[in-house]
């Protein structure tokens, strides 16, 4: 009788022992499953910061670009000046200061201007041809995208003309701004030095 006893305490204990195991697996296999999912979630953060990061230094640079097409532009539109002193082709992104900054309006024929709109610096994003724009009376089918472009031109006092005392040059800024999903804000800046064509 006390080997029947002792078999049947044995059965018991190995069951209970058996449970231990399944449970002691279980959360080994937790612990082993969460390491490669929170892996997975941190690339996908890190690949979501260098895709806005891309897009905001693209936007800033851009800006840049347009600021330079518009000088040159004004320079062509007045090359039938009658006097040198008739040219003023960085006159358009003078108006484009830091209190006032303007925008780069771009349309889809990609014909670009700069204007000081005041207040609204977002960028939006036409769903048919994925074109990022900027600017007023856009249609309501564009997305409006987390990115603001500002563009700022300061006169460089050092490119003051002794003999005229014009000021033949200056510093473009093309800033973008725009907020993560955590909430923390990021900007990109891109500055140049644009001259006057002598």
């Amino acid at each position: 009788m006390n080997l029947q006893y002792i078999i049947s305490k044995i059965n018991f204990d190995k069951k209970g022992f058996t449970l231990i195991e399944a449970l002691v697996a279980i959360s080994i296999l937790l612990v082993v499953a969460t390491y490669p999912l929170a892996q997975l979630s941190q690339s996908i953060q890190q690949s979501r910061y260098s895709e806005e990061n891309f897009v905001g230094t693209m936007l800033a640079q851009e800006g840049i670009e347009i600021a330079r097409s518009v000088r040159d532009a004004e320079r062509l539109s007045m090359i039938d000046a009658i006097s040198s002193n008739d040219i003023v082709e960085l006159s358009t992104l003078s108006g484009c200061i830091t209190s006032f900054p303007c925008v780069a309006l771009v349309n889809a024929a990609g014909t670009s201007a700069i204007s000081n709109m005041g207040g609204d610096y977002r960028m939006y994003q036409d769903p048919s041809s994925k074109q990022f724009m900027q600017g007023n009376n856009l249609p309501s089918s564009y997305k409006i995208l987390p990115y603001q472009r500002t563009i700022v031109f300061e006169f460089i006092e050092s490119t003051r003309d002794p003999v005229t005392s014009e000021l033949k040059g200056g510093i473009v800024t093309s800033k973008v701004t725009w907020q993560q999903q955590n909430g923390q804000i990021r900007t990109v800046t891109a500055k140049e030095v644009l001259y006057r064509f002598q």
